[in-house]
């Protein structure tokens, strides 16, 4: 599934850039109004990613589950909890028997208003520190950002590099959409899509990241391509494992031996498909109604696909 979340990424590249160069947005300017370019909402991008995470997932096989959830059950039961702030839930079988259980808030960058950097304005300590209070309360996920980039600075054109401390590869050369790939994971990568993994409690967060609009070029000391998330540095916090060398401060992301209970619980609510794996059908931890929990705006559960020869992924 590397090449799925390297495509995905690719693609948002793509309409990002698609959309600064042919949509406009009309704002009202001096009595009249004005035109102006514009990006993706961030919801936008996330259903995009999601429907095309799914779809690849499906094309390999895979037997998972993606559930965006309804309005009536995305705001969760009114005075039972506090909200979690995120838009992912996201359990992926990296390896056979090795589960990563991400609880992720979506951010995008906007074009500079002042200086030369993007911001990513929607960026809110608050917000960061609900996220990772409910990581750590509720199954011990790994909280993190998820960051939609468009070519703005720091960000570069294909070709170019650009430095990106939250991976042992950095600095990253930005990927055009060629396929295959050359021997991935390298130091290619369409940087669509990054991410920051923040540190779990009790772990105080980086005092850069504890402000509200972040700037990208102080996201970027954190942040890593999005398909690091296979990355055995990143997994195992080790070195030598992908012949990378540490650079910044690259946040370890915690497998766990068995696949989450959220997740489990999802798989098994997809029982009746017939492609549903059996050994992820775990009825004895059903839990009653009032005691789910509806952590995210969206689910997502990929089990492990064993290795098998792939086509290029296709825009679909």
């Amino acid at each position: 599934m590397y090449d799925a979340f390297w495509w995905c990424s690719a693609m948002a590249r793509m309409d990002t850039r698609d959309t600064r160069r042919d949509v406009r947005e009309r704002y009202p300017s001096g009595g009249g109004t004005s035109i102006r370019s514009i990006l993706p909402p961030e919801e936008t991008t996330t259903f995009s990613f999601v429907r095309r995470l799914a779809y690849q997932h499906r094309k390999r096989g895979g037997k998972g589950v993606v559930a965006f959830h309804s309005k009536a059950l995305e705001g969760g039961f009114a005075g039972k909890r506090p909200p979690s702030g995120a838009d992912i839930e996201l359990a992926v079988e990296v390896t056979s028997g090795n589960w990563i259980d991400l609880l992720l808030q979506a951010k995008r960058i906007y074009e500079p208003r002042a200086g030369q950097d993007g911001v990513y304005e929607g960026w809110k300590k608050t917000q960061v520190r609900a996220l990772r209070r409910w990581a750590a309360r509720n199954g011990d996920r790994t909280p993190a950002m998820l960051l939609y980039n468009a070519q703005v600075s720091p960000f570069v054109a294909p070709g170019n590099d650009v430095t990106l401390d939250g991976c042992c590869m950095s600095p990253i050369e930005c990927d055009h959409y060629r396929w295959p790939m050359q021997d991935p994971p390298n130091r290619r990568s369409p940087i669509g899509i990054t991410l920051i993994v923040l540190p779990a409690l009790p772990s105080r967060l980086p005092h850069a990241l504890s402000v509200d609009s972040l700037p990208a070029n102080i996201a970027n000391r954190y942040a890593s391509p999005l398909e690091c998330i296979f990355c055995p540095s990143r997994l195992t916090g080790g070195i030598e494992a992908s012949g990378g060398r540490m650079r910044g401060p690259i946040s370890v992301i915690r497998p766990k031996r068995q696949i989450p209970q959220w997740a489990a619980i999802l798989l098994e609510a997809a029982g009746e498909r017939a492609d549903v794996d059996e050994r992820y059908s775990i009825s004895e931890i059903r839990q009653p109604m009032d005691k789910h929990r509806w952590d995210a705006c969206c689910s997502i559960v990929l089990p492990h696909i064993p290795t098998i020869e792939q086509d290029a992924p296709r825009e679909n």
